[in-house]
């Protein structure tokens, strides 16, 4: 096994030793592979169109004589085998073609049990075989989405994708299933889906066309376009590319350039307000920080004070103190001749992270964070390449502009690969620079810059300084959370779903959420309405009590008839009266002991 995977571009150069002589007698024993994979498929399909037989004779013709001369029949397998392949294929193309009729009895059912005035009738809106895809909302869905939008003056859409819970079709590539989710509420039931997708193309343009159908049929239903103030998303650059074009009518380079000009205050409020912004997970950003670190191979303890120097950036939502910050780790990474890097470094990481207890607990978490780089190395390649793929953007983007005309030692170090002779700096790296300077390119889409971009840019608001804007964590952990309850509440952690089961788990639970915020019914007890108390209503005393009637009815002998009722309710039993002069016991009946007393009392009365 390879410990790093070539490139595209490249290869790796094996040397096979074989040791032993030569034991291959055909005339003793012959052997053979079994037929598997993408060739027993091929074989298969062949099979059922020509015949097994003709298949038969094609492979002998075609079969290495070497290999058959050695008793490898590996390429000429059994007619038995042949007919099995053929009808694995048949089986497995009536399954795919059963999972479309399925799903078009499925969406024709969906679209009458809706009533003729809705806008949007039914739920599954697009649906197409090859490449299958279907395009999943309703529109109650569409309705809660407008109600958000308008409430909230910061409103928030997550997009994602996972993988994992559907069957894979013939020659087809792996179905995901897309999620478009917004939070509304406090509560664990308020996390609105707004549409689903399955899909098994994942380009920009199938992403597209899903978000294009969502998008016209808010219009049609709001009667105008209305959009989220930003789209959080994780690294996908088929995501990236595909709100961006459907939404804003834009690339990611006028992006860029949009958010400078906003952060510039060149637009008004109306203006600002006018498109959606991205931003992309904060967890995902450390992750993918701390990926490009390791394969930098940067020391251990360099990489992670790099890394908090990072959440310092992340954290942060003044333009002057990040150019400052990266002032800072120009001087400290990037001069030769700086002989106090280490000390600044330790002034720099004194900085606080202006955010709130858990996220703090989260971002500092370095050890946390590079174990799961560690796990997730096969995501770097993706990761970097879509910042090296993207090298224009990087050089055209006006953060980085900026920063060399602040710095102008930064394109130097960016572009000069060469070190110098002499090192006076035991912190000097240029690939840390380069680091920096690749993410800074995106600097509003991973930091708070954008953070109550109205009140702070907008050029026909006044301004103002006495009020203090606090970084808001902006992460997937909505959708994500949401998966999981999906995979393993909903379809209980069963893999390779039909579409058909998943669309109607789906329909299901958007209809109870639906039903849930018509009747403003929570799933936890601390957001459910309870019945309201007056309590300005005067409440009744009970009439004043004279206790000193009962004070002058007291009955003086209580405590002796209490103590006579106690003798006259004892048992016929025996009693035992232990004399304490004599230490004898002697045992009387309780009627002897009634009238023992009653002559007591008699010899008392008659002594007075």
């Amino acid at each position: 096994m390879l410990r790093q995977q070539p490139d595209d571009n490249s290869s790796k150069l094996f040397l096979i030793r074989v040791y032993g002589e030569e034991n291959h007698n055909p005339a003793i024993a012959t052997g053979a592979r079994n037929l598997s994979g993408e060739r027993r498929h091929f074989i298969g399909q062949r099979a059922n169109e020509i015949g097994p037989l003709r298949v038969f004779r094609e492979l002998i013709n075609d079969a290495d004589e070497d290999l058959l001369s050695a008793g490898n029949f590996t390429q000429c397998p059994t007619i038995e085998t042949l007919k099995k392949a053929a009808a694995d294929y048949r089986q497995k193309m009536h399954i795919d073609e059963s999972i479309f009729t399925e799903c078009r009895i499925l969406r024709l059912a969906y679209m009458r049990a809706d009533p003729i005035t809705s806008c949007i009738r039914g739920y599954i809106h697009e649906m197409a075989e090859i490449p299958f895809r279907a395009h999943l909302f309703t529109e109650a869905q569409i309705k809660r989405y407008i109600s958000y939008c308008k409430k909230e003056k910061y409103s928030y859409v997550n997009i994602d994708a996972t993988g994992g819970v559907l069957k894979r079709m013939c020659d087809q590539k792996q179905l995901l299933l897309y999620a478009v989710m917004f939070k509304d509420g406090v509560d664990a039931f308020d996390t609105v889906p707004l549409a689903h997708a399955i899909l098994t193309k994942h380009t920009v343009a199938s992403i597209c066309t899903f978000l294009d159908n969502l998008a016209e049929s808010i219009t049609v239903v709001n009667k105008k376009p209305i959009l989220p103030s930003f789209f959080i998303i994780d690294f996908s650059a088929a995501l990236m590319n595909a709100i961006l074009k459907t939404f804003n009518v834009e690339n990611i380079n006028n992006h860029l350039n949009r958010c400078w000009n906003v952060i510039s205050g060149k637009y008004t409020a109306q203006e600002v307000r006018s498109l959606s912004f991205i931003h992309l997970c904060c967890c995902h950003v450390m992750h993918a920080i701390a990926r490009s670190l390791t394969a930098a191979r940067i020391d251990k303890k360099s990489r992670k004070a790099i890394l908090h120097v990072f959440a310092i950036i992340l954290c942060n939502n003044h333009i002057n103190e990040l150019y400052d910050i990266l002032g800072m780790i120009i001087n400290i990474f990037g001069d030769p001749n700086e002989q106090n890097a280490k000390q600044k470094l330790e002034e720099l990481l004194l900085l606080q992270l202006n955010v709130d207890q858990e996220s703090q607990s989260m971002l500092k978490d370095g050890k946390k964070i590079f174990k799961q780089a560690k796990k997730m190395k096969d995501k770097l390649n993706e990761v970097d390449e879509y910042f090296r793929s993207n090298t224009p953007i990087i050089h055209q983007s006006p953060f980085n502009k900026e920063a060399i005309r602040r710095y102008p030692n930064l394109a130097n170090l960016v572009n000069n690969k060469n070190k110098p002779n002499k090192i006076d700096n035991p912190l000097f790296s240029p690939s840390v620079i380069r680091i920096f300077y690749r993410w800074w390119a995106y600097l509003p889409l991973w930091t708070g810059l954008l953070l109550n971009f109205q009140e702070r840019y907008s050029s026909d608001i006044k301004q103002t300084s006495l009020v203090t804007y606090k970084p808001v964590r902006y992460s997937n952990a909505v959708i994500e959370s949401y998966f999981r309850t999906f995979k393993r509440s909903i379809i209980k952690g069963k893999k390779s779903n039909r579409p058909l089961d998943i669309i109607t788990e789906l329909y299901g639970s958007v209809r109870a959420q639906c039903k849930a915020d018509q009747f403003e019914i929570k799933q936890s007890a601390k957001g459910r309405k309870r019945r309201k108390k007056n309590v300005l209503v005067e409440e009744e005393w009970g009439k004043t009590k004279i206790r000193t009637v009962y004070f002058k009815t007291i009955d003086q002998s209580t405590s002796k008839r209490v103590r006579t009722n106690m003798r006259n309710n004892q048992s016929n039993g025996t009693t035992e009266n232990h004399n304490e002069s004599n230490g004898t016991t002697t045992t009387i009946s309780s009627k002897d002991k009634s009238k023992l007393c009653s002559d007591q009392s008699d010899d008392n009365s008659s002594e007075k």
